[in-house]
């Protein structure tokens, strides 16, 4: 199966101790530097990979903002990630921002990957992958011998969660990166995966990424599940209120619309990761506000799953809150 590489937010440490790599590899002490600092988010799914194999995943690998290698051996200037880190990366035509998200390295440290850069960019363990120990089983149901077989699977949402307040914690922990791109997009990897990997991976952490001992209480942990299930559903599970809805005397499904916007829009188009309602849903005929919905955008947005009814009552909400 598809595991979870970063299920809720990057380490926000950084590396400070500069002159403290001692090794006979000249590119130990630069590789220290950009797995400490980097490898957290730059795992497996965000290029360029920082976590192992640096040399190998960015020496020579075209940057994906901008047409300049990630490294290139020898050439300071002409390396994407330096600048990057140095939060010059709009001066050479691309994105603006600065690696990490969380604040710039410290001079001594950008100093060791560039000298490291002009010196050859010669890594010292692109062969060597750390030991991280046995497998931990997470409780997910035994494998059936399909990777893309998620029907065994527990991707029920919990019984007396509140994806709202899942919402709310996601905002507060997961979308620093999950949103910004930062860490693996939700979309791909939460239809894959049981709701006992998303446990484990915020109560132990994996791969490159903590755990999340601020949303570790159960509670908590049963409330961000019920927001990844209703946001990211896996083509069996569908969309859906997560109360599954209240029928009225016809039989209909009662749908609240602002309910969903709460669970499902809010945490980026209010909170500033996407634009505002304001600038969108007053210039959308509501055709086209369905179809973003349905297939999101390559800007980010992911496409969502919602039953006739929800997206009826969704749309309905923002023309009347956020229309001429």
């Amino acid at each position: 199966m598809i595991f979870l590489l970063s299920i809720l937010a990057c380490d926000d440490h950084v590396f400070t101790g500069g002159g403290g790599h001692h090794s006979s590899d000249a590119g130990a002490g630069a590789e220290a530097v950009l797995v400490q600092a980097c490898g957290s988010c730059h795992a497996s799914s965000l290029a360029p990979t920082l976590s192992e194999k640096i040399c190998e995943n960015s020496i020579d690998v075209m940057a994906t903002q901008v047409d300049m290698p990630f490294i290139t051996a020898g050439d300071p200037e002409n390396s994407y990630l330096l600048h990057k880190m140095k939060g010059t990366a709009g001066e050479v035509g691309g994105v603006a921002s600065m690696m990490p998200p969380t604040g710039a390295l410290p001079e001594a440290d950008i100093q060791i990957v560039e000298d490291w850069i002009a010196a050859g960019a010669i890594c010292s363990s692109d062969d060597v992958t750390e030991d991280t120990g046995d497998v931990v089983d997470t409780g997910d149901a035994p494998d059936t011998g399909e990777p893309d077989d998620t029907s065994n699977l527990d991707q029920s949402i919990p019984q007396g969660a509140d994806a709202t307040r899942g919402n709310e914690l996601y905002n507060q922990h997961c979308a620093n990166c999950h949103v910004d791109g930062y860490a693996p997009d939700m979309q791909t990897v939460v239809p894959n995966i049981g709701n006992a990997s998303i446990e484990n991976a915020i109560q132990n952490g994996i791969g490159g990424m903590p755990a999340i001992q601020a949303a570790s209480a159960p509670q908590d942990i049963k409330d961000i599940i019920a927001y990844l299930r209703t946001t990211y559903p896996s083509q069996d599970q569908g969309g859906g209120d997560p109360g599954g809805g209240n029928p009225d005397d016809s039989g209909n499904e009662q749908v609240d619309g602002e309910e969903l916007a709460n669970i499902h829009c809010n945490s980026c188009h209010i909170s500033g990761y996407a634009p505002n309602f304001e600038s969108l849903i007053p210039y959308m005929p509501v055709e086209d506000l369905e179809a973003v919905i349905i297939n999101g955008t390559s800007g980010g947005m992911p496409s969502f799953s919602f039953t006739e009814p929800e997206m009826n009552a969704l749309t309905y909400y923002l023309a009347q809150e956020y229309g001429n």
